[in-house]
C-alpha cells in the first residue's frame, strides 16, 4: 500500500459531525456526574468523541503514504479539516466547503490546527468567524485544494495524480514527507546536518540505487507501478469518517 485517496460516497465529501451522536454524547456526559457520585471515574464522553476524530486527523496527517483527497458536493466541518490535512487535495466544481461550527454554537476545535497550516492564520480566522462558505474556485485561490476539475474529468485527474505519486520511490516519500513536517519548525540552520543526514541515507539506500541505475539505463525503476482504473476499481474498503455525517471510502493504492 502507497497511497490513501479519501472520497466521498453519494457525491459528497463529508457532511461534518452526526448531530446525533453529539447529543448521545451529551447525554451520557449529563449523566456522568451521578456514575462519579458512586465512586465511578469521572469522564467527558463529549470530549472523548471529539478527541477521536483529532487523533484520525493526526494520523492522517502522519502518515508515512501520500494522502490524497478528492472533494465533491458538501465538505463541511470535519470534512474541511481532511481537505486540509490530505497531501493533494483535488476539487470537483460542484465541491461547496463550509466551516458552520461557529453558527451551531460549537468550535471547530480538532481541525482547527490543520485550518491554520493549510490556509493561513488570517484566512484560517475569516472563515471561522463567518461560518465560512467557500466555492471551489475560491478554495483553488486560497489554496485549500490543489486543482478543480469538471466532474466528469475528476476520475482522470485523481489518475493522473496516482501516476505521479507511484513514479515516486515509497521510502524517499516518506522521507520527505518527514522532513518537510519538520521544517514547519525549525530554521533551516538546524536542519543541515539532520538534512544531510537523510540526504546520504536516501543515496546508499536500495531506492537511491535503484533510481540513479534506472535514469542512467533510461528505464523505469522497479516501484514504478500502472495506475488502476479508479472509475472501476472494487479494491476500495469502505469507512466511515468518525467525525462525519455522510459515508466514505478509503482507497489503498
Amino acid at each position: 500500500m502507497r497511497v490513501l485517496v479519501l472520497r466521498g460516497a453519494g457525491g459528497h465529501f463529508c457532511a461534518g459531525g452526526d448531530l446525533k451522536d453529539m447529543a448521545a454524547a451529551r447525554m451520557r456526559a449529563m449523566q456522568a456526574p451521578a456514575a462519579s457520585a458512586q465512586g465511578a471515574p469521572i469522564a467527558d464522553p463529549v470530549a472523548e468523541v471529539n478527541a477521536r476524530f483529532g487523533e484520525l486527523c493526526v494520523a492522517y496527517a502522519n502518515t508515512p503514504l501520500a494522502l490524497v483527497a478528492v472533494t465533491e458536493g458538501t465538505v463541511m466541518g470535519g470534512g474541511f479539516g481532511l481537505a486540509c490535512v490530505a497531501d493533494v487535495t483535488l476539487a470537483s466544481r460542484t465541491a461547496v466547503f463550509r466551516l458552520p461550527e461557529t453558527s451551531l454554537g460549537v468550535v471547530p476545535a480538532q481541525i482547527a490546527p490543520f485550518l491554520v497550516e493549510r490556509l493561513g492564520y488570517s484566512q484560517a480566522k475569516r472563515l471561522a468567524v463567518t461560518g465560512g462558505r467557500v466555492a471551489a474556485d475560491e478554495a483553488l485561490r486560497i489554496g485549500l485544494v490543489h486543482a478543480v476539475h469538471e466532474a466528469n474529468q475528476l476520475d482522470a485527474a485523481l489518475a493522473a495524480v496516482l501516476a505521479d505519486i507511484l513514479a515516486c520511490a515509497p521510502g524517499a516519500l516518506a522521507a520527505t514527507k518527514a522532513l518537510i513536517a519538520k521544517a514547519r519548525w525549525s530554521p533551516a540552520a538546524e536542519l543541515v546536518a539532520h538534512a544531510a543526514a537523510v540526504f546520504s541515507h536516501a543515496v546508499q539506500s536500495n531506492e537511491g540505487m535503484e533510481g540513479t541505475t534506472a535514469f542512467l539505463q533510461k528505464r523505469k525503476p522497479n516501484w514504478a507501478t500502472p495506475v488502476f482504473d479508479v472509475s472501476k476499481d472494487t479494491s476500495a474498503a469502505a469507512a466511515r469518517c468518525a467525525h462525519a455525517g455522510a459515508p466514505m471510502e478509503v482507497q489503498h493504492v
